[in-house]
């Protein structure tokens, strides 16, 4: 995929499809920089719309709004990065889609840099902590974030920027 529209690119999120191998992916973009894929089930939800907004004002930002059906998640999102020219990523995923997203990062851990995970009832057990934070230890490991979805949006979406931001360098 070209990076051909810029002036659309730049103003706001938009609508996009990426053929990756054999299917092809609908995704929303936004902002400009470092990538981040942002995987939620929901791209209407509140929390969805602050996280476009908050990260689309310092990366660029790719949330797959179809996936194809396929029993394989590893292979989708590795052939969906591909399609996008994407290397190396920062991922997000909320609840459901969270167990997928640390095996890709496992699996493939050459392509990720740092991991969000939301959880939707909170942090269960850590909620003192207002996040969970985790530093690589060895290569297969990322730095990794957990945040609960009841906090407030504006709370989560700076959290979210401002850890992603530390790894690259971004102030």
């Amino acid at each position: 995929m070209s990076d051909q529209s810029s002036a659309a690119f730049r103003t706001g999120p938009v609508r996009a499809v990426v053929r990756a191998g054999s299917s092809d992916t609908t995704y929303i973009r936004a902002g400009s920089g470092e990538s981040v894929v942002m995987m939620v089930a929901d791209l209407e939800a509140p929390l969805s719309h602050a996280l476009l907004d908050a990260l689309g004002a310092r990366f660029r930002v790719f949330a797959p709004v179809t996936r194809p059906l396929t029993s394989d998640f590893n292979v989708w999102l590795a052939t969906f990065l591909d399609g996008l020219g994407i290397t190396s990523t920062n991922l997000i995923a909320h609840s459901g889609l969270a167990v997928d997203t640390i095996a890709f990062a496992l699996l493939e851990a050459g392509r990720i840099d740092r991991v969000v995970l939301i959880a939707d009832h909170g942090l269960d057990g850590a909620s003192e902590l207002g996040g969970a934070l985790a530093d690589p230890i060895d290569q297969a490991s990322h730095p990794l974030l957990i945040v609960g979805a009841s906090d407030p949006l504006e709370d989560v979406a700076d959290r979210i920027v401002r850890f992603l931001a530390t790894d690259s360098g971004i102030s």
